[in-house]
């Protein structure tokens, strides 16, 4: 009876261990494809979703790839001295061109680039004013000129009263008038040197002496007669020569200004704007070298520096980071399996950090050289990721798979 109830008891144990074996657990990359909660410096968990609607690649090429920023930068001052000021900070957003720090001695530049400034704005104004007023200009001298192509003709006129017959007779007959004249000059000066002996009252010398000074005046009334004579053609011809040259110069002016302000104008106004400009550009690069300036739109990364460190030119205080795109970079994609590479080709991705989830992206970039790995022959390629919710690090490795 006991070995019969001993039998018994070991064959309800043999039933338990049958019925009761533990059912193996489901796989990891199972229970992942649900969820994958991810804990990568941060106080709580996130949970990352994973992409469970898109074909898996069935390619069986991989390379080994490291996540980049789309562009990023190590930044320093072209310049060394003391920073003045810090204007950003780690994980903020900045924009192309933004000032992201400036060392000590931008004053004086500012200082010019203010004043070319207001040279430049002082120029533009007058080229603005010279355009603006080139019509009324143009009219003006326009008006001026009809006035002196009418001063002209009145000058031809008058000069043309002194090229005719009567002029000319006019003229012989007082050179013969003065210069016969002068022979009754002559002779009275003959009677004044007979009567010089003669007592100083007599009236016979004082008679003689009184011919000659009558003659002699009249002889000079006559001689200026002949030179006014003179004078009036040779005024007349020259008044002729004035206007004929005003009208010229109204003409060239007027020519001038046939289709914009006159070039001289224009010459000396563009050289001001010039010089202007050229002041601007050299204070604006004196203050670009005391200044670190924001190549491209990004996210600072790492601040090295504060207000009133010494640094020196060109060493990296700022690094920052283009996040719009994630891009793999290859390092061992072999010459073998460039074939199967294309560029647009859609790729599956698996990042070191995160073995149970699955990315993809697009192959963006073939270069067309080789590197050396390992001693291998290599050719980098680049693919930008698709959005993903992965907290990736720059810097990770990733498997690509074409």
């Amino acid at each position: 009876m006991r070995k019969s109830l001993i039998i018994v008891v070991i064959g309800l144990l043999l039933l338990s261990a049958v019925v009761f074996v533990p059912m193996p657990e489901k796989p990891a990359a199972a229970q992942e494809s649900q969820s994958s909660v991810i804990y990568v410096n941060q106080s709580s968990p996130t949970e990352i979703p994973v992409e469970t609607n898109r074909p898996v690649s069935n390619g069986n090429s991989v390379a080994e790839a490291n996540l980049w920023p789309k562009q990023d930068a190590s930044l320093g001052f072209p310049g060394g001295g003391v920073v003045a000021s810090v204007f950003v900070k780690e994980g903020g957003a900045v924009h192309q061109g933004e000032v992201l720090a400036e060392i000590k001695g931008s004053e004086s530049y500012r200082q010019q680039y203010a004043e070319a400034e207001l040279n430049l704005a002082a120029a533009q104004d007058e080229l603005k004013s010279l355009n603006d007023n080139y019509l009324i200009e143009k009219a003006e001298t326009l008006r001026k000129l009809v006035e002196a192509r009418k001063a002209l003709d009145d000058a031809n006129e008058d000069f043309a009263d002194f090229d005719t017959p009567a002029y000319r007779t006019k003229l012989d007959n007082a050179n013969k008038a003065y210069t016969d004249k002068w022979e009754d000059v002559k002779d009275a000066q003959d009677l004044v040197d007979k009567v010089s002996e003669l007592e100083a009252g007599s009236s016979r010398k004082q008679t003689v002496e009184d011919d000659y000074k009558k003659t002699l005046q009249d002889y000079e009334n006559l001689q200026r007669a002949y030179s006014l004579l003179l004078n009036d053609k040779e005024a007349a011809q020259a008044a002729v020569q004035v206007a004929e040259a005003e009208v010229a110069n109204l003409e060239r002016e007027l020519e001038e200004l046939a289709d914009g302000p006159k070039a001289t104008k224009l010459e000396v106004v563009n050289q001001k704007i010039a010089a202007a400009e050229a002041q601007k550009a050299a204070a604006e690069k004196n203050i670009e070298l005391l200044q670190i300036i924001a190549p491209f739109d990004g996210t600072i990364l790492r601040v090295d520096l504060t207000e009133g460190d010494l640094v020196q030119a060109g060493q990296v205080v700022i690094v920052m980071a283009d996040s719009s795109a994630q891009i793999l970079k290859t390092v061992d994609l072999s010459e073998t399996d460039m074939a199967k590479v294309r560029l647009g080709s859609r790729v599956r991705v698996v990042f070191d950090a995160y073995p149970a989830t699955e990315l993809y992206g697009t192959v963006s970039k073939i270069t067309n050289w080789s590197e050396k790995y390992l001693g291998d022959v290599v050719f980098p390629v680049e693919v930008t990721l698709d959005s993903n919710s992965l907290p990736l690090l720059w810097g990770m490795t990733a498997s690509v798979y074409f």
